[in-house]
């Protein structure tokens, strides 16, 4: 609840709070998950370096349970920190990861999420031709997914795409697809 509300010092307190009432020896993804969880905040809350070392404790402890669903947010997570921090050659590095996994349980969110990042890292980085292929891959698989709020950004994003290439008709196109659901 608190995490939803952006009480960030309040969800920590229940994260920690939660952690100490975990037996290890038997509980190792619930402790995966609070630790993942409590990177978030700090992530959440501008404190990426520390955010960094909680989801490098929720990865190894993901991979010790092999929980594949929660590796892919976890290092979809991590990647997106490490491109905040101007590190983007390991950003991209741990983001192809989770694509990888991603492409092995074909799920369409977690597809269209780290697309969107890779596009947007690519973007940093100033390879346009990329920026709009990474955003054209997370397109399709936000269409798979039909939610209107993930599709108009998804048109806004491969409408930038566009624009960055100076392909103006194209650009006009999805801006107006993706005005059309608002």
């Amino acid at each position: 609840i608190h995490y939803n509300q952006a009480e960030w010092d309040q969800a920590l307190e229940k994260y920690f709070e939660s952690l100490g009432l975990v037996d290890t020896s038997v509980e190792l993804r619930h402790k995966a998950a609070m630790f993942n969880n409590i990177g978030n905040v700090h992530n959440m809350q501008g404190k990426f370096f520390t955010a960094l070392d909680y989801l490098q404790k929720a990865s190894v402890l993901f991979k010790a349970v092999n929980d594949t669903f929660s590796t892919i947010i976890n290092k979809n997570n991590t990647g997106s920190i490490l491109i905040r921090t101007q590190n983007s050659d390991a950003g991209r590095k741990v983001l192809l990861e989770a694509l990888a996994l991603a492409k092995e349980v074909d799920d369409p969110y977690f597809l269209s999420d780290i697309y969107t990042n890779l596009g947007n890292t690519y973007r940093i980085e100033g390879d346009k031709e990329e920026v709009l292929s990474y955003f054209q891959l997370a397109h399709q698989s936000y269409q798979k997914l039909g939610n209107p709020k993930f599709l108009v950004m998804s048109f806004g994003n491969v409408a930038d795409g566009f624009l960055q290439l100076g392909k103006f008709d194209s650009t006009e196109h999805y801006a107006l697809q993706g005005k059309n659901l608002v």
